[in-house]
């Protein structure tokens, strides 16, 4: 429908990560886990909690931009069961730009 459309073109989207809150209270060297979706790493963070879970909102904004809050940070990027080979690639790029960022093909 037209309004799905003009809300996918011009809908402000948060330009920071989900949970990017806990830094606050976690420790510095507890590595960060970014997933795609929040309500993702709210299920993750009960499960697997020797991470920060946090989370872009949408495949395609994992980038330099969003992720600079956490740059000097050990990240483990845990992509929907599609988007590995996409952010593999985009892994790549981060590391050219000193992120210290890897792929789980969990």
């Amino acid at each position: 429908p037209d309004w799905l459309k003009e809300y996918n073109e011009k809908a402000e989207r948060s330009p920071c990560l989900f949970g990017l809150p806990q830094l606050r209270t976690e420790p510095a060297d507890k590595p960060i886990a970014i997933v795609e979706a929040p309500k993702t790493a709210i299920l993750c963070t009960g499960h697997s909690p020797e991470f920060v879970w946090m989370a872009v909102g949408s495949l395609s904004y994992l980038n330099a931009d969003r992720l600079r809050s956490v740059k000097g940070r050990t990240i483990v990027l845990y992509p929907d069961l599609n988007g590995y080979d996409d952010w593999n690639h985009r892994a790549e790029g981060l590391r050219v730009e000193g992120f210290r960022i890897s792929v789980s093909s969990y």
